[in-house]
């Protein structure tokens, strides 16, 4: 009868896949007519909209936003957001039709 010999062997580790990094959507502001911010559809207080948009310039090296309005909103409203986005750092602004 014959006996089982183990064999010593060594098997390769798995290749760990390396985190994908995530894929980074558009920074879109829209000024509803009522004069509400949404940060990518997220409703953010006015005053607090220069802070989130500088938090998300210190993640990102895209320095541009999308700024989408109401066609009933003030046209002030998007020159203050503009001005906003350019006081947290972002240089270039588009603005989105409909």
């Amino acid at each position: 009868m014959f006996s089982p010999v183990a064999l010593q062997t060594t098997l390769p580790e798995p290749a760990r896949a390396l985190p994908s990094a995530p894929r980074l959507q558009d920074i879109v502001v829209t000024v509803q007519k009522d004069g509400a911010v949404l940060l990518n559809r997220e409703r953010v207080d006015f005053a607090a909209l220069a802070a989130r948009l500088h938090q998300i310039l210190q993640i990102r090296s895209d320095d541009m936003i999308l700024l989408r309005g109401d066609g009933e909103m003030e046209l002030s409203k998007f020159a203050e957001v503009i001005d906003l986005a350019n006081g947290a750092g972002l240089q270039q602004v588009a603005l989105m039709a409909r």
